[in-house]
């Protein structure tokens, strides 16, 4: 059911854009399906609490659940951002206090916890994913599959007490229920303790006009604005703000309880500033953001049909949960992508959501040897033109489309 009041403050919504019926961003099955599910994906921003968010969302369970088909694990990207993260917000002492508790919620397959572990400090990952947290259970990190929420969190609290620190990395955007998360959030964390979350940020998918970044999990962007508003209601303020590459721009949110008098950090002063000058906070700026996805959906489209028409073998670089969102929107199916190479042992032998584009091994991609490859990942765009630096000095060519249409190595 779409909705027609904001998910955070009850305010009217403005719908801003519909890129039409979406299937489950991560429903990659062993063959085309007649009756695929699907849901309307329309993404609307709240004037009152500044939430740009999804007026429509299939079931959680339909998301997350026990054969979800993402690794962290598998991008050393990743791996060496965790090891950044908890460096710079575990100092010693929390390490040196043998009663020190950290929460990580969405823990995936435990590679940020690994982190925690090897400091020896107390620890739990939540994630409703059972494959993914049975993966952090084979390293000796201690998880549950469980969705958090306030009834989790009280669970928590009675048996490992209030935590000096709770984590979580690309998953407060996908939980539609944000007054139960808050709440839960409110009852775990310690007085002087911090929530620190990071998540795409809602200022970098406006310049780049990085429309990917909107899919069934994704149910909010954020901005310091509107994560300003929602902590508000909870007695927690936001302290700091900081830039992060990862995901094709994100930010990374430091919260505290509001009774400890902490202000803003000059850091997030001049980044909310920015976002002022954007004007993030007018309904105009959206609305030109839906005519720049429809440019670079014409864009895309035309580029993908005269390399056709040139009998060019075009194939798609990553599996992502993004590239549904773009197939989808963009009216692509085999006819213009052959196949799509990705790394995911789960996803290799089945077809993308909806356009029913076969996933292929990178193996079996090489040894093809496409004319041109669609960078789906393009946020690893560094790491994967090292990893695949044969392929380009060979001739093969890359598309992307954002934060432009065209070629990455063109001369």
């Amino acid at each position: 059911m779409e909705l027609s009041r904001c998910r955070i403050c009850q305010s009217q919504i403005s719908e801003i854009i519909s890129f039409g019926k979406m299937p489950i961003a991560n429903a990659f099955v062993e063959q085309s399906l007649q009756n695929e599910y699907r849901f309307n994906l329309i993404a609307g921003y709240c004037t009152s609490c500044y939430m740009f968010q999804l007026l429509e969302q299939p079931n959680p369970d339909q998301m997350f659940h026990e054969s979800y088909p993402f690794f962290t694990g598998l991008s050393m990207t990743m791996k060496k951002h965790f090891v950044e993260m908890s460096k710079n917000h575990i100092p010693d002492e929390i390490v040196n206090n043998k009663d020190s508790f950290i929460i990580e919620i969405g823990c995936n397959d435990g590679t940020f916890l690994q982190n925690v572990m090897d400091k020896k400090i107390k620890h739990l990952g939540v994630d409703p994913s059972k494959n993914v947290v049975e993966k952090a259970q084979e390293k000796g990190i201690n998880a549950i599959a469980e969705f958090y929420s306030a009834e989790i969190s009280r669970t928590i609290d009675e048996k490992y007490g209030k935590a000096i620190r709770i984590f979580a990395s690309n998953v407060i955007c996908h939980i539609p229920d944000m007054h139960d998360f808050f709440q839960g959030i409110k009852n775990n964390l310690s007085p002087e303790g911090e929530f620190i979350f990071e998540e795409p940020y809602l200022l970098s998918m406006l310049k780049k006009t990085s429309y990917d970044q909107l899919y069934d999990e994704h149910v909010y962007m954020f901005s310091l604005m509107s994560i300003q508003k929602i902590a508000d209601m909870y007695d927690l303020i936001l302290v700091d703000a900081i830039a992060q590459d990862t995901h094709g721009g994100s930010m990374r949110y430091v919260l505290k309880h509001e009774s400890t008098g902490q202000k803003l950090s000059q850091q997030g002063l001049n980044l909310l500033d920015e976002e002022r000058k954007y004007e993030l906070d007018k309904l105009q700026t959206y609305q030109t953001f839906a005519m720049n996805c429809e440019s670079r959906k014409q864009e895309f489209v035309t580029l993908l049909n005269t390399l056709k028409l040139q009998n060019k073998v075009i194939g798609g670089y990553a599996a992502t949960s993004k590239s549904t969102t773009v197939l989808n929107y963009c009216g692509i199916d085999k006819n213009l992508i052959t196949f799509i190479s990705d790394s995911t042992p789960e996803k290799i032998g089945t077809v993308a959501p909806g356009s029913h584009i076969p996933i292929i091994s990178h193996e079996e991609m090489r040894a093809m040897k496409p004319d041109y490859l669609v960078l789906f990942a393009w946020n690893h765009e560094k790491e994967i033109m090292e990893k695949e630096h044969l392929l380009t000095q060979q001739g093969m060519k890359w598309i992307k489309f954002v934060p432009e249409v065209g070629l990455i190595n063109e001369k």
